[in-house]
């Protein structure tokens, strides 16, 4: 037991290795690796094109990849069956450039899009749903000032945003 936690704390959080992505004779991403270790923070920066988002979307499990493969803790992935639900369960969430929050919504409602599961027996109510939102929100930025009932449609982009990377990080079994 000791020497598989050491053995994991060593490996790479999340190793790619060969990922390639066409779209019919459109090459996207072209033999994209990458290494990253537990509490390293990479910036992936290029060029207009580059296939920036395209290996993200593909990491994340929202795109397959043409051919490649990934390793999340030293464990294979097997990538025909790898999407965002996956990667989620394996602590795997990703904020793309193109926000996902709902902006018919409130902030604490797309909060709870993804706290609370169907059918759980313990659904705790609105006004712990929203403390929850503004506690998350304060955890990754602790000087903002958006109300948890605000609807999303009324926040300013860069708002949107902190709400989008605040949703993410704010889940119990997060780890990259």
């Amino acid at each position: 037991f000791p020497y598989t936690t050491l053995f994991r704390s060593i490996l790479p959080a999340i190793e790619a290795k060969g990922l390639t992505k066409r779209y019919g004779s459109t090459i996207a991403l072209s033999d994209f690796d990458l290494a990253l270790s537990r509490g390293e923070v990479l910036g992936l920066i290029g060029a207009n094109g580059a296939g920036k988002s395209t290996a993200l979307k593909i990491i994340s499990g929202t795109t397959p990849p043409t051919q490649g493969n990934m390793n999340i803790s030293g464990e294979p992935v097997n990538m025909a069956d790898y999407h965002p639900a996956v990667a989620a369960r394996r602590g795997l969430y990703c904020v793309h450039q193109e926000l996902s929050v709902c902006e018919n919504l409130a902030v604490w409602e797309n909060f709870a899009m993804t706290d609370v599961l169907p059918g759980a027996k313990d659904r705790p109510g609105r006004a712990e749903l929203r403390a929850r939102a503004a506690q998350a929100l304060r955890s990754v930025f602790p000087s903002n000032s958006i109300d948890p009932r605000a609807e999303v449609d009324n926040l300013s982009l860069a708002e949107r945003q902190m709400v989008d990377v605040a949703r993410a990080a704010s889940h119990q079994n997060l780890s990259i």
